[in-house]
């Protein structure tokens, strides 16, 4: 059972075209980073979030030349309307950063994070579970949990909650739940894991990652697990 999400408010398009919003320099001269743990204030921008990752994807076209595809062969998709809206609603706690140019306040990038939460009773981390979906063969190239002793020790981690209601809560485990950038998604990315590492609460951190953006977060140090 999942939690219930709450009618969708209603969207209202920015005042901008997201393909005129320029790519966030590497330094993020000429944008502003701001602090944002209100939910409202994330609801209020979710059609922001939608317009920015469909541009991001729309730019990773024109730039390779052609979309990306997973390895059963179909298209990659940029982050939908529900998932991003789930997302903002039922994740606890809710906090992130955005990225807005300096002087039009245009949206550039955005990143949130939360407690790790599941609603399955029967969840577990284990590398070596054929559900897991991935070989030993295609993780040749690719930072894995080949020993299974990150997936133990994750999975030793204390949790409580009901999933049938709150979901079950994993305290000492981050989440990066939702990354939508233009030129500054390492920059989101390392902002996060500095605000993490400068406090007690968590001890590990983990997201979701689609097949092409495995690489992004192996350059930052993560290991693919199965769960």
């Amino acid at each position: 059972m999942m939690a219930q999400r709450k009618p969708l408010p209603k969207l209202h398009m920015p005042p901008y075209d997201l393909d005129e919003v320029p790519q966030a320099d590497r330094n993020l001269a000429g944008s502003v980073v701001l602090h944002v743990d209100v939910r409202e204030r994330w609801m209020a921008s979710l059609s922001e979030l939608l317009l920015l990752c469909n541009e991001s994807a729309n730019r990773r076209v024109k730039k390779f030349g052609i979309e990306k595809r997973v390895s059963d062969g179909t298209q990659t998709k940029p982050l939908g309307l529900e998932y991003i809206a789930d997302r903002l609603d039922t994740d606890e706690p809710l906090s992130g950063y955005q990225i807005r140019t300096e002087a039009e306040g245009w949206l550039q990038g955005f990143i949130t994070m939360t407690t790790f939460t599941v609603w399955q009773r029967n969840f577990r981390w284990d590398s070596h579970a054929p559900e897991n979906g991935f070989t030993r063969e295609e993780m040749v190239d690719r930072k894995w949990d080949e020993h299974n002793t990150l997936a133990q020790e994750l999975d030793q981690q204390s949790r409580s909650g009901d999933p049938d209601a709150e979901g079950i809560i994993w305290p000492n485990v981050a989440e990066v739940s939702l990354l939508g950038a233009i030129g500054c998604g390492s920059a989101l990315l390392r902002l996060v894991i500095e605000t993490l590492e400068a406090g007690s609460q968590y001890d590990y951190l983990v997201v979701q990652a689609t097949d092409n953006s495995v690489p992004f977060y192996e350059h930052f140090g993560f290991i693919r697990v199965g769960a």
